[in-house]
């Protein structure tokens, strides 16, 4: 992955710049991938002005403090967020404190089922530490996606098929990452009840949001959209997993 990456940044650097700009490039792509390994979150909330969640939220932050030193994680930073689709988030980055995102959809609702549900998962993942290179990843994967989007807004939309087509592999690879992250999380639930009726009150709001930061907060949330298709059949989406059991559930009901 990471091999990939200098060798996209010296292929521009050649293809623009000649012999000589093939190191300026790898530099700057070395520059960047310091950055997004030590503040890469820290941007990311910035760019989605997370607002930390105050205090007097005793509800969250008490259960929250608890399961933290239940399982000796220490501090988590918890957020809300306006402009992010309807989700609960987790961030896990190699240096700083976890953080746990709201929705704003979330948190004016009120929704404690979810909350909690929210909160437990995020210390599970936290706990076992698998997410923090495929967050790395994830964020390092986005800024090299930032080029489609811009395509997008000016209105080449066949140049920016053209260049996700490009990064269609390391795609699949980023995704096969995440899913067996989070798959490890939901096959040792004991319960699932809670997690399907956070589904279904979450797939209630539309998702209106959509464009790069909604892209690579969809990698971060602890509901995946539940997906259909080839890929997802292939590797055992986690989507494609949460969709079996809310048909099974159906069902069942």
């Amino acid at each position: 992955m990471v091999l990939f990456y200098f060798g996209f940044f010296g292929i521009l650097g050649f293809f623009f710049l000649g012999l000589n700009g093939e190191a300026y490039a790898l530099s700057f792509a070395l520059l960047v991938l310091i950055v997004t390994l030590l503040v890469g979150d820290r941007i990311f909330l910035v760019l989605i002005r997370a607002k930390a969640v105050e205090p007097s939220d005793q509800k969250v932050l008490y259960n929250l403090q608890n399961l933290s030193c239940l399982k000796g994680i220490g501090e988590v930073r918890v957020y809300v967020s306006f402009f992010v689709p309807a989700n609960a988030y987790c961030i896990h980055p190699f240096f700083g404190d976890p953080c746990l995102i709201f929705s704003s959809h979330v948190i004016e609702q009120e929704n404690q089922q979810v909350v909690s549900n929210a909160i437990e998962k995020a210390i599970f993942h936290f706990s076992e530490q698998k997410l923090r290179f495929a967050h790395f990843v994830v964020l390092l994967i986005g800024l090299l996606q930032l080029p489609k989007f811009w395509l997008e807004n000016i209105r080449l939309g066949y140049l920016s098929v053209i260049y996700s087509f490009l990064f269609y592999p390391i795609t699949l690879v980023k995704d096969f990452m995440m899913t067996n992250s989070k798959l490890s999380s939901f096959s040792k639930t004991k319960s699932h009840s809670s997690e399907l009726r956070a589904v279904y009150y979450l797939e209630k709001f539309p998702s209106e949001k959509s464009g790069f930061l909604a892209s690579i907060a969809e990698d971060f949330s602890l509901y995946p959209k539940r997906k259909m298709g080839l890929w997802p059949s292939l590797v055992g989406d986690y989507s494609s997993l949460l969709n079996s059991y809310l048909k099974w559930h159906e069902r069942k009901v």
